[in-house]
């Protein structure tokens, strides 16, 4: 079985938590930095959001429609925006200023402060168990957070000598006060979350200095820490788990491993496993003595894998991946010789190198990397803009869930790569805001239905709008929001998941629509994601192609799972799209001038899940047009603006393009922590931690519902070999190896389907492994 890269090493001290090595089990989440002057370790929660802003009711918007609609159609768009505000603030003064949501913000930092250090640093993560780990010679620390068990477990080896805290974030208006007691743990109490770390240590001293723990010549310290909300029924009753570091591991590493080795990637093998070797060599005596020794277990790969195969068998899921792991290992063992590839070979790589160097190695290695952040942030909720870390009471954009296309980028990989339970999260928090996106297609518009605001955190109403972010005017988020519930229907083929959640939701929002379009049949007013035509001072506008193409999608797939008439009368209302005069797609379908040097690229929709091979030349001239602009000295900010072009252009086939949007991605916006950035080597973000893999998945494979399934759509490299894709119409793709000469596939269908692989008709019985040859 081909395992990928699975981790990475690095010799890069980070003194602040944005250059921080990252850990977590959804719920809780560690951002671990440091040197050797101190190791730190900031926690947080998935629902520690800052209550600071309380919502307020949208405003009453549906009364002036009309006033608006005539403003914009005779081209005040400014004023149109501007009155929106002002009716606002008529109705509550509150809204004079900008109205933003909840923060997600840290809980608490564990510093350990060293009597001594050493030198070389060196930190590492490994991507199968979440295991992050940082010191030098004479000192380790090792972190993971525990889903299990649901504490982060961190374990201090060596010669442990030091001072141990607990503080508070730094600028935190929360009242905290820290304590410790005889037992030797750590406290920080606030009025909505605790934060405990209970410490025991094996040789040496213990003691307590007012808040600080003083260490002396320990040989290990076992310390287990939980933040805990105030809202949690469980808070008077957690007390930690007794259990060792050891222990911890061994019931977490499973789960984890389980989510991350659902899919590995290798391109051109034979250079990979040169690389290896060479990696191999380079990493730190003592990390390499630490894997390959008796006391670091979890490092016997064999035996993790046997804990996974345990873990799945009694587990099972969706697929059943205990037989899936079986076919996986028969197709190898049938195929091998196409690449002669080692068996259960382990790559980790380092950082700084990989960054550096560029090329496959590097696809290889965000493609598991990206993977890894987005697996350790989903737990009840999904990931936030940082995933479920923060490390700072004034995160960017308040660090909640921004569904203009963060939101979407984050979790674009969840279902191609194997992992679609950990798209439920998204729809359980979505459902609980139904009553607020109610109230906002009512207040906005006078519509049923649902419209969900940009930004949420802690409640899903449109509060946060100016007459430049005339957010207000964006009604395509429940249309596009409807895709992701269609799409892990087609994923799965869950009836029940249909039937319960998709169709409702899906319902829902295309009533809106029935009432929002005016007799015209036009979207008016209508918001392209944070575009304006050149020279716009505001983002209001008639018919984004974007509106368009969400409810057209929309209704397609209503009327394949529910056909009514209603459907069929609601599309046929619709506008048509527009071609500019140069030929792109344009990127509003009314006569405004398209704005090419812009970050988003909402227009694109089309493209991006199941292609519409109708404006496919209008579709690969916009592309090129928007690719364009990406490759200029200007095009520093939001790096999913990215994701949304290789998408599509893979989605078209545009292979060249693909892997350039792909090139940009991968080299601009990543550090040594292999956590992305929103812009170029600024603002922690995990929005292409998603989009990455996802577009390397989508250059790889391309399906529909009906399953037509297109293998290499718009693959650039020569040779690989990927594992534990999935398609749509509930078809596995168990694995795929390629050379200049062959394809070989591995497909697995939920249910017998005669699928239409690379234009052959393929008979593939329900749960039994096919084997496809090109």
């Amino acid at each position: 079985m081909i395992s990928g890269v699975n981790g990475f090493t690095s010799a890069t001290p980070a003194d602040d938590w944005e250059h921080a090595l990252i850990t977590g089990n959804g719920r809780q989440g560690t951002l671990v930095y440091g040197g050797p002057h101190a190791l730190a370790l900031t926690f947080s929660h998935e629902r520690l959001f800052l209550p600071l802003v309380p919502p307020l009711d949208p405003p009453n918007t549906a009364r002036i429609l009309p006033e608006l609609r005539s403003l914009l159609y005779g081209g005040a768009y400014q004023q149109a925006a501007d009155r929106v505000t002002a009716l606002a603030i008529e109705e509550n003064p509150d809204y004079t200023e900008l109205r933003q949501i909840n923060p997600l913000v840290p809980s608490a930092t564990l510093t350990f402060h060293p009597l001594t250090s050493n030198s070389p640093y060196f930190r590492e993560c490994d991507f199968t168990s979440g295991l992050v780990t940082q010191g030098w010679p004479g000192l380790t620390q090792e972190v993971f957070a525990s889903r299990p068990d649901d504490v982060i477990a961190i374990r201090l080896t060596g010669d442990v000598s030091g001072i141990l805290t607990l503080s508070p974030p730094g600028s935190t208006p929360i009242e905290s006060t820290p304590t410790i007691t005889g037992a030797f743990t750590l406290r920080l109490n606030t009025p909505i979350y605790q934060v405990e770390c209970h410490v025991t240590a094996q040789g040496g001293h213990l003691w307590t200095t007012g808040t600080r723990l003083e260490i002396r010549s320990a040989t290990s310290v076992t310390i287990t820490a939980r933040t805990t909300m105030a809202t949690d029924p469980l808070l008077p009753s957690t007390p930690h788990p007794p259990a060792r570091f050891d222990e911890l591991l061994t019931r977490h590493a499973p789960i984890h491993g389980n989510l991350f080795h659902r899919s590995h990637l290798h391109l051109n093998p034979h250079q990979a496993t040169a690389r290896a070797e060479e990696t191999d060599r380079s990493r730190p005596p003592q990390t390499i003595a630490k894997a390959e020794g008796t006391d670091a277990d979890f490092f016997d790969r064999s035996r993790h894998l046997k804990a996974t195969a345990r873990a799945e068998e009694a587990d099972g899921d969706l697929f059943d991946r205990s037989s899936h792991l079986q076919t996986t290992a028969k197709a190898e063992e049938t195929h091998g010789d196409l690449f002669d590839l080692p068996r259960l070979r382990q790559i980790t790589v380092n950082a700084e190198r990989t960054l550096a160097q560029g090329g496959e190695q590097l696809i290889e290695t965000l493609y598991a990397a990206g993977r890894y952040a987005i697996i350790s942030s989903v737990g009840d909720l999904p990931p936030t803009l940082q995933g479920v870390w923060s490390g700072t009471c004034h995160p960017a954009w308040q660090s909640g869930y921004t569904i203009d296309g963060n939101l979407q980028s984050a979790v674009a990989a969840l279902l191609s790569t194997g992992t679609p339970e950990l798209l439920l999260p998204a729809f359980d928090l979505f459902d609980s805001f139904l009553p607020d996106f109610r109230a906002n297609a009512h207040r906005l518009y006078g519509c049923r239905g649902i419209l969900t605001p940009v930004h949420l955190s802690t409640h899903g109403r449109q509060n946060h709008f100016t007459p430049r972010w005339c957010q207000t005017f964006w009604t395509a988020g429940a249309a596009w929001l409807s895709r992701l519930y269609f799409d892990y229907y087609s994923h799965t083929l869950d009836t029940h998941f249909l039937r319960t959640r998709a169709l409702p939701f899906m319902t829902e929002a295309a009533t809106f629509y029935e009432g929002f379009l005016d007799p015209q049949g036009n979207f008016v007013p209508s918001y392209s994601p944070e575009n304006a035509p050149p020279g716009e001072t505001t983002q209001a506008a008639i018919n984004a192609t974007m509106d368009l193409a969400a409810v057209r999608d929309l209704l397609t797939n209503l009327r394949r799972v529910d056909p009514r008439p209603r459907w069929e009368t609601l599309a046929r209302r619709l506008p048509s799209y527009r071609i500019a005069p140069t030929g792109e797609l344009a990127e509003w379908a009314w006569d405004i001038k398209d704005n090419h040097a812009h970050r988003h690229a909402s227009h694109l929709y089309p493209f991006w899940y199941e292609a519409d091979f109708h404006l496919a030349e209008a579709g690969a001239i916009a592309v090129q047009k928007r690719l364009a602009w990406w490759r200029s000295a200007e095009s520093d900010e939001m790096a999913f603006g990215l994701v949304q072009i290789g998408l599509a252009a893979a989605g078209l086939g545009m292979t060249a393009e693909a892997d350039e949007a792909l090139t940009l991605l991968s080299t601009r916006y990543w550090r040594p922590n292999l956590v992305s950035t929103h812009n170029r080597d600024a603002i922690f973000n995990v929005d292409i931690c998603g989009g990455t893999p996802a577009l390397i998945a989508a250059m790889l494979l391309r399906s529909t519902h009906e399953g037509r399934i297109d293998l290499l759509p718009a693959c650039p490299w020569p040779s690989g070999e990927v594992t534990g894709l999935l398609a749509r119409a509930g078809i596995r793709l168990d694995r795929l190896a390629w050379s200049p000469k062959r394809i070989e596939a591995t497909l697995t269908a939920r249910e017998t389907i005669t699928a239409k692989v690379n234009g052959q008709e393929a008979h593939l019985p329900a749960g039994t492994p096919t084997d496809l040859h090109f």
